[in-house]
C-alpha cells in the first residue's frame, strides 16, 4: 500500500485522509438540507416512528408479560403432567 510514512514507519493516516478529502467533490450545504425537510419525508418518517412506538408499546406494557408468564407456566405444567417422564 502506497502512502506517506509516519514517525514509525506506519502510514500516515491524517495525510492520507487529507488526500482522500481533496479528490472528493464538493457538495453544497443548500442542497442536503432542503433534501431533508421535505414535507412527503417527514410523512413518511414519522408514519414509520407511530408504527414503531404502536409495536414496542405492546411487548412493554405489564399485561404481556404477565400473560406470557402465564402462558410459559402452563407449558410447563402441561409437558410435567400431561406429557409425562420420557419411556425408557
Amino acid at each position: 500500500m502506497k502512502g506517506e510514512k509516519g514517525e514509525g514507519g506506519g502510514i500516515n493516516w491524517d495525510a492520507e485522509w487529507k488526500k482522500a478529502k481533496a479528490r472528493l467533490p464538493e457538495v453544497p450545504v443548500e442542497n442536503v438540507s432542503s433534501r431533508r425537510s421535505t414535507p412527503r419525508s417527514r410523512v413518511g418518517r414519522d408514519s414509520i416512528r407511530d408504527q414503531e412506538n404502536a409495536v414496542l408499546d405492546i411487548f412493554s406494557q405489564e399485561s404481556f408479560f404477565k400473560v406470557g408468564g402465564a402462558v410459559v407456566v402452563f407449558l410447563v405444567l402441561f409437558f410435567v403432567f400431561v406429557i409425562g417422564p420420557p419411556e425408557g
